[in-house]
Parts: C-alpha cells; structure tokens; sequence
C-alpha cells in the first residue's frame, strides 16, 4: 500500500500574510488561471497526536461563517502545490489542526491560488441517528405507547398549543427489547427531527466536572438543533447508569455530578424550546424518586402477546428473501416471555443463517421450533437455578 504523502511545509506568519494589501483583490497570473486548482473539499481529521483522556470529537468543527474561512484559508495556503489524499495544517487560530485534502477540482490541477474555493465536508455526529426511516407503522404492538407518542409528535409540530403543559420530559420504561429506542426512532422520524442518542454510561466522565460538561454540551446542541430546524430529541439509553436511587449505590461523585447537571436542565436552567428529552430504563424501580418524579410522562413497554409475536415474525421473515412455510400459531405458543428483538435476533436471524449454511430456500415451522429449544435449553443449562 502507497505510503501517504503529508505536507509539513511550515511557514512563519509573516510568510502567508499579505500585508497592507486585501488578498482578494489581487490579479491572479496566466500561469494560476491555466494550471490553477478551482477548487478543494477539505475533511477536518483533529491534531496528528490525542491523549486518551481528551474527547474523541476532536475532528468536529464548525464553520459558521463560510466566507470568513475562505479568506483564513487562503491567507495560509495560497501558493501551495497539493494532491488528493495530503494534508494541510493549521498554523494561526488551531496550530497543527489537520485538514485531510478529500477531493480537488479539476483532479489534474495542484496548485491553490487566489480564486480557489475551499469547502469544509460538515463532521457526521456518530451519535446521531442515520439509520433508515422507521415510522410508527413500523412498530407491532405497545398501541398505548403508540398513542402517546403522537401527543409528543404533537406537541413538537404545534409546540404553542400546549403552553404548560407540554411533554418535555417523557420516560419510557419496559423489559429489554421491547422496542424503546425503535419508538424514539419513529417519533423523530414522524416529526422530521434529529434525535441524539447517548448511553447513560457514556455520560459519566473521567475528571471531575466531565460528566456535567457532557450533560450540558448535549443539551446545548439539541438547542441549537431545535432553534435552527424546529424541534430536537435527546434519547437517553439506560438512564439508570447515572440515575439509579441511592438506595442501590453507593454515592460516587462522578455519577452525582451527571445527574446533579441533568436535573438542572430538566428543571429548565435554560429554555428547552423544542427540545424533547427522553430517557429509557428496564428497571424503573430503581430509579432516584428526585429524577423519576422530573419527568411529566412514563411510557409502558410490555411484552409482545400471541397476536403481536405472530405479526413480528411475518414481519422479519417478508425481509429475508427467502421462503418461509410457517405455522405461526404452532411457533407462537413456545415464544411466550420473548420480546420482539428476542424474536428477531435469536430466531429469525437464525434461521435465516441456518438456511443459508445449509443451502435452503425455504425456512419452515420444524426449523423455527428446533431453535427455539436449542435457545431454551442453552438458557437453562447457563441458569440452572431457574431451570
């Protein structure tokens, strides 16, 4: 594999400025307009060298005001000769902020002059969802979620209807798998709304004032969100990692610190204006009364029934490609006490594997039951206690 090629050409400031002399108002030469690059996208990729303890979002960038940069760009790089796949380095506001050259109008040009136009590719925020769309349709069973999930969308879409008595803070609570975070997906995808997505884990931080930091620098971002494009979700995944009652923990500091910030923005310490905040947990029990009780809704997510398990399993197998000959009924009966990812990941998804091994095309009931068993007796061997 080609080794790639970096520039470390350095230059002192007086070197890249032009003094007492607009640089846009410079003629550019034949030579720049014949061999002249138009233009460069350029990929923030952070500093060559990151210490462990510093955030991982140090190729985040924000450009707010794209003339200005294309002028700080040029009063450094202007005269330079690059190629596709090098770098360009800061070395004014952010010294040794690396640029990664992802692309150059026209590719057989190389030299960046005056008139070339420099484009920042946006950073993609890994923790917010850019999966395919899922609507409430897609959701089997939970209705009564279903239901109050639309005064949410509701409320999002029509926000001055509800005055006070908007759903801000909504909880949703119910046994693993049973489809919260598919519900939060659906509900930003409804209103046509971002939706943040955080591990109660992740928000714990490694000194002293992290974990606050994180809290109120999300909270901030939904703000932005919501102020530029009209409502924003944060979802946060087992909320009892930071939020889980005294009574069950031992007090640590890093974690009082966490939920200490997130009660402040749930009480309002700035306007959350379409800005909804839900929480998910499979133990609600074991949350702290003071945090439990700042949420205005808790939503139910139970278990699939017969019915529900039935369309769960049409559901999955539509989407695998291949034949399926399936007394649903038969299947159904021995699936009870199984959620809905249960169902897809421990039996469908095997299946499907199982076919594919063997060189099926068709999946029928014998199959689907024969897993089944093989799941409950590997459970109740690593269970013996409950068997």
């Amino acid at each position: 594999m080609a080794k790639k090629k970096v520039l470390t050409r350095r230059f002192e400031p007086i070197e890249i400025r032009i003094e007492s002399e607009d640089i846009s108002e410079l003629e550019i030469s034949e030579e720049d307009k014949l061999n002249g690059i138009e233009k460069i996208v350029l990929k923030p990729v952070g500093y060559p060298i990151r210490l462990s303890e510093h955030p991982s979002s140090q190729s985040d960038l924000e450009i707010d005001d794209k003339d200005l940069f294309q002028a700080y760009a040029q009063d450094q790089w202007v005269g330079l000769n690059i190629s596709e796949g090098e770098y360009l380095f800061d070395q004014m506001i952010l010294p040794d902020f690396a640029f990664k050259i992802i692309n150059i109008i026209p590719d057989t040009a190389h030299h960046v002059t005056i008139e070339t136009e420099f484009e920042i590719i946006p950073p993609i925020d890994h923790n917010t969802t850019q999966l395919e769309k899922t609507g409430f349709s897609d959701i089997v069973g939970n209705t009564r979620a279903v239901e109050k999930c639309r005064v949410i969308q509701e409320y999002m879409t029509h926000p001055d209807k509800f005055g006070k008595w908007s759903p801000r803070n909504v909880l949703f609570f119910g046994k693993p798998g049973t489809g919260k975070t598919l519900t939060a997906r659906a509900l930003a995808s409804e209103c046509e709304s971002q939706i943040l997505v955080r591990k109660g884990t992740a928000l714990i931080g490694l000194h002293v004032g992290d974990g606050a930091n994180k809290i109120h620098t999300l909270f901030s971002k939904a703000r932005k969100i919501a102020k530029k494009h009209g409502s924003a979700i944060i979802f946060i995944d087992e909320i009892d990692a930071v939020g889980l009652s005294r009574s069950y923990q031992m007090v640590r500091g890093d974690v009082v610190e966490v939920s200490t910030a997130l009660l402040s923005e749930m009480d309002g310490i700035s306007e959350n204006r379409g800005v909804i905040l839900i929480s998910a947990t499979n133990n609600i029990d074991l949350l702290d009364p003071g945090l439990r009780s700042r949420f205005e809704e808790e939503i139910m997510f139970e278990l699939p029934e017969n019915k529900e398990r039935i369309a769960l399993m049409q559901l999955f197998l539509s989407k695998i490609g291949l034949d399926h000959q399936v007394n649903y009924q038969e299947v159904s009966s021995q699936l009870e006490g199984w959620s809905g990812r249960d169902i897809k990941e421990k039996l469908i998804k095997i299946a499907f594997h199982n076919a594919i091994i063997s060189k099926k095309d068709i999946i029928t009931t014998q199959d689907l039951i024969n897993i089944i068993q093989k799941v409950k007796k590997k459970e109740d061997t690593e269970n013996p206690l409950f068997s």
